[in-house]
């Protein structure tokens, strides 16, 4: 019921390795890790000291702090556990043509968040940098663009603990020419994949029929209704992450035209290995029992119609005659735009990418090593956002730059995202995920009163304080714009 905020943050950490500008008591390594960096030692309030501020805001092993022994994850992390370390890599590129800053986790805090787990570890044990980013993605650019490699070299070079990377997909999608895409087995988690069926706990569950609905993009329906149907929502989790003992969650501070936001919540729907069964809208209108764009569009229904039928058709002749037809419509809206352009989901009226965020977090907390769901919290969880450069307007993957100077930390995703949304002058109660989440059933992702959350940062604020002492304000996506902020 505790969360943390370092703000006023000026920069990320650029060190060689993104080594710290400073060394800390408790830093583990020679300091000839940093004297060789190449930035030298600043003034400034960097992303590696704020991490440790969240570390000390929160309580972690107070006692110890400013010494060689301080351990701040010793309570979380026991020497010969695996922990895994989950950032947001989402895509290699920013489609808007922008930066990359505020798409994908800076390598400044996953290098700190390893660090401390290093310390935790006692080089006894095993980290696993991990991702499933969209179906798209080139995933070794994705590791250097947000400086993983970098990071791996440093600990090859200067440390003994086990750090090891892993792209969790199963299976990823690249563009033909003609705007279909094809299918491509990937080698995905070498410890295999667990389907876990969440059934009548699963907040899909709540559906009265429109199962057959369910959709995500750029994959076919019969696999999705193989796994979501009237008695049965079952996910495909990589057992890697089942078998981890404890999740650092790395979440980019960024807005989300299906979720409104995506934080600590929305970046675990990463942890699994296929997007097939991961429901994100369900097709139609309101009035049709679907949530994919507000009101009846003939036009929308014959896109929505060819996305679908280039995903089903598994022939060259039909996937080109409808790849063609598929540019021809984009074409027709570039000329002649529809008013309200949101599509497969992408508006504030979505509630079925609430439901599978929240499913797959009970999943995450609950779910053992071996998939069965338990009555009992299975694994811990800390979740630390990268909101110093955030991404705001068209996110995830168009967003523009927003200089925050932030990084939220605590072990509960429900009351990290609810603090960040209130920062960023959301209203959570207009967030779905929020709202499901905070609600969830049978297997709770919440337990308390949100009057009990303290927030501490430089001074301890209630949560009615909170966007007046930050002061941070993202603009949502245009299909959100109007519901999603607070009116206070």
């Amino acid at each position: 019921m505790k969360v943390a905020v370092a703000h006023h943050i000026s920069k990320y950490n650029y060190n060689r390795g993104f080594s710290p500008y400073h060394e800390y008591p408790e830093y583990p390594f020679d300091t000839l890790s940093l004297n060789n960096s190449s930035e030298k030692e600043t003034d400034t309030y960097d992303s590696y000291a704020a991490v440790r501020d969240v570390f000390v805001r929160l309580g972690m092993d107070i006692e110890n702090y400013g010494t060689k022994l301080w351990n701040p994850l010793g309570d979380l992390i026991k020497p010969r556990e695996e922990v895994l370390l989950k950032p947001n890599l989402v895509l290699h590129k920013n489609l808007a043509g922008l930066g990359i800053e505020q798409m994908v986790t800076h390598g400044s805090l996953i290098r700190a968040a390893l660090d401390y787990c290093f310390v935790a570890l006692n080089s006894k044990g095993t980290v696993i940098i991990a991702d499933s980013p969209v179906q798209s993605c080139n995933f070794r650019k994705a590791i250097q663009i947000s400086g993983i490699n970098q990071i791996l070299d440093f600990y090859a070079e200067y440390s003994d603990l086990e750090v090891n990377l892993l792209d969790l997909r199963a299976s990823k999608f690249e563009p033909r020419t003609v705007g279909a895409s094809k299918g491509r087995r990937l080698p995905g988690d070498e410890r295999g994949y667990t389907l876990i069926d969440l059934n009548d706990a699963s907040e899909h569950s709540d559906l009265v029929g429109g199962f057959e609905r369910l959709r995500v993009v750029n994959y076919e329906k019969e696999v999705m209704l193989e796994h979501h149907h009237k008695g049965k929502h079952e996910y495909e989790m990589p057992n890697t992450v089942l078998d981890a003992d404890v999740i650092l969650n790395l979440p980019k501070l960024k807005t989300h035209r299906i979720a409104g936001m995506t934080c600590g919540l929305k970046n675990s729907i990463g942890a699994c290995g296929s997007k097939a069964c991961l429901p994100h809208y369900r097709k139609g209108s309101c009035g049709e029992s679907g949530d994919e764009y507000p009101t009846n569009s003939a036009r929308k229904r014959l896109i929505s119609w060819l996305t679908e039928a280039v995903n089903d058709s598994r022939g060259v002749v039909s996937l080109n005659v409808l790849g063609m037809l598929t540019l021809f419509a984009g074409l027709m809206l570039r000329m002649y735009p529809l008013l309200n352009p949101n599509l497969s989901g992408q508006w504030h009226g979505n509630d079925t990418i609430a439901s599978t965020i929240v499913d797959v977090n009970k999943i995450l907390f609950y779910a053992d090593k071996s998939g069965v769901l338990q009555n009992r919290v299975q694994r811990k969880m800390l979740v630390l956002v990268d909101g110093v450069v955030a991404g705001q307007g068209e996110g995830p993957l168009l967003p523009q730059r927003a200089d925050c100077g932030v990084i939220v930390g605590g072990c509960n995703p429900v009351a990290v995202d609810i603090v960040a949304a209130k920062m960023l002058g959301f209203d959570y109660e207009k967030i779905p995920t929020l709202t499901r989440a905070l609600n969830s059933k049978k297997y709770k992702l919440f337990d308390g009163e949100l009057r009990e959350l303290v927030i501490e940062s430089e001074s301890t604020v209630g949560i009615d304080e909170i966007h007046a002492q930050f002061c941070n304000k993202l603009e949502p996506p245009a299909s959100w714009r109007g519901h999603i902020e607070s009116s206070t």
